[in-house]
């Protein structure tokens, strides 16, 4: 019979009756307070699981979304030619942000967390519907207790925060064989530069070249006059004879 009278006044309110038509409509069978105590009992009982539901799918989908992001990236970057490293060094794949927030790996879990908000909708439906019934899930969604839309903002506007911040401290990186980390083969292996041996090393010295002389042409001389002959001539000796010049 208590149960029957719980259930009627939770219709009476579902209805939008006020207390004193649910005090009518149960025939006065229980006190005013009593009805009140009934509905702040059951409010209280759905808050209380309404506010779990929302911390634990909220820490469950941050914290899936940090390997689905990985996963989400690897496939994205499926057909994308990696660059060529040497064998000694890793590869990032997402370089860390100036903001502090990898934002390309933290959107990418908007997918995930929107999909998973309606799951963890749909199971909390199911929760309070086998415990309460058909009626008490009327009435907490006229009460606005169950997981609505600031409940899915706030926990795709966390995971994608969260995300964003994790990879920026860590970034994503393979190594030589593709392995994120070290560990899981997801991406494809990039092309390996092998340098080659320090000691077998060949310099080719480049050997000067010889610039062919240059010819100096000789300068244009003009022809000179040719000097006049001198006429010798005998000079007259200190004792009055002539001597012939040599």
């Amino acid at each position: 019979m208590e149960s029957e009278l719980n259930q009627e006044i939770v219709k009476a309110d579902t209805a939008g009756l006020t207390m004193e038509r649910v005090f009518e409509h149960v025939n006065r069978s229980v006190s005013e307070n009593y009805i009140r105590d009934t509905l702040y009992n059951l409010q209280m009982s759905v808050k209380v699981a309404a506010y779990w539901s929302r911390v634990k799918w909220m820490v469950a989908f941050t914290l899936l979304s940090l390997p689905f992001a990985v996963f989400a990236s690897a496939y994205l970057h499926r057909s994308r030619p990696l660059d060529v490293f040497t064998p000694a060094s890793q590869l990032f794949i997402h370089l860390p942000n100036s903001s502090g927030v990898q934002w390309e790996l933290g959107l990418l879990t908007i997918p995930f967390t929107l999909f998973g908000w309606f799951f963890a909708k749909w199971m909390s439906l199911r929760w309070l519907k086998k415990s309460g019934g058909k009626i008490t899930v009327a009435w907490a969604q006229r009460r606005g207790l169950l997981l609505g839309k600031w409940t899915a903002i706030t926990v795709i506007a966390t995971a994608v925060g969260t995300t964003g911040a994790v990879f920026n401290r860590w970034p994503l990186w393979i190594d030589m064989s593709g392995k994120a980390y070290g560990k899981f083969a997801l991406f494809p292996a990039p092309h390996l530069i092998e340098p080659p041996p320090a000691n077998n090393r060949i310099i080719e010295k480049k050997r000067p070249t010889k610039k062919p002389a240059r010819k100096i042409m000789p300068k244009h001389v003009p022809a000179q006059a040719p000097e006049p002959t001198k006429v010798l001539q005998d000079e007259p000796a200190s004792d009055g004879s002539w001597v012939p010049t040599s």
